[in-house]
């Protein structure tokens, strides 16, 4: 595994992969399930991005708008982020 992550996963590519994955932005408009795909397929792209579940949950919900954040609270039952990890 490690010897295929080196030859197509070199360091500067998963850098990359990581940084679209900590700065990622959902377009205009675009549905919650719509971002949760693309947010997803981002995160897949990069095998070895060494970021926590917690991670790449804060930083889906924070590129959230209000409206979408509102509804992933009510879906929560609370505030999504006081959320255990265990219980998602």
């Amino acid at each position: 595994m490690t010897a295929f992550l080196e030859r197509f996963y070199p360091l500067s590519k998963m850098l990359k992969l990581r940084d679209k994955i900590n700065n990622f932005d959902p377009m205009l408009g675009e549905a919650i399930h719509e971002v949760y795909l693309r947010f997803k397929k981002r995160v897949t792209k990069c095998l070895n991005h060494g970021l926590s579940k917690q991670v790449l949950l804060k930083n889906f919900y924070h590129a959230l708008n209000e409206v979408n954040q509102g509804v992933v609270n009510n879906l929560a039952g609370g505030s999504f982020m006081n959320l255990s990890i265990l219980k998602l």
